[in-house]
């Protein structure tokens, strides 16, 4: 084995290393263009995130070996988080609209009855009534 031969072996390990922190770099400012709290020091956000990867870890799935398991436990931990915030969401959501409901009645013509109450009235043949009869007629329905 040439001299080259062996120093070319030995270098494999080391440009391995380097790729793999080059993409770990990369993965890591990919996520961090997304979810800016990725990089902020102590952030539940990076907890969580760290959280995660150590759950993949634990399962087998190493960084060092697959470098996107940073982008996707920061993609997990958005999701989680946003996840998390629809219950308090819902709540909010149904309480809005039960005052919409609410000032609708209030502000709506007719009590709150609007079109229905006119729909309930009978038609009226125009053609048969005097002036005065379909001046009190469109009166009434105004109510």
């Amino acid at each position: 084995m040439s001299h080259f031969a062996t120093a070319s072996k030995a270098l494999v390990p080391v440009m391995l290393k380097a790729k793999t922190q080059a993409q770990l770099r990369e993965y890591t400012l990919a996520a961090a263009k997304e979810w800016p709290d990725v990089l902020k020091d102590g952030s539940e956000f990076q907890k969580a995130v760290a959280r995660n990867i150590a759950d993949a870890r634990s399962k087998g799935l190493d960084e060092n070996e697959f470098p996107v398991i940073r982008y996707y436990s920061a993609r997990l931990a958005a999701m989680e988080s946003a996840a998390a915030r629809v219950p308090g969401l819902e709540k909010q959501l149904g309480a809005a609209a039960a005052r919409v409901k609410e000032l609708e009645a209030l502000t709506a013509p007719g009590g709150g009855q609007g079109s229905i109450q006119n729909a309930q009235l009978p038609e009226t043949d125009f053609a048969k009534l005097t002036v005065e009869q379909m001046e009190a007629d469109l009166r009434s329905r105004m109510r």
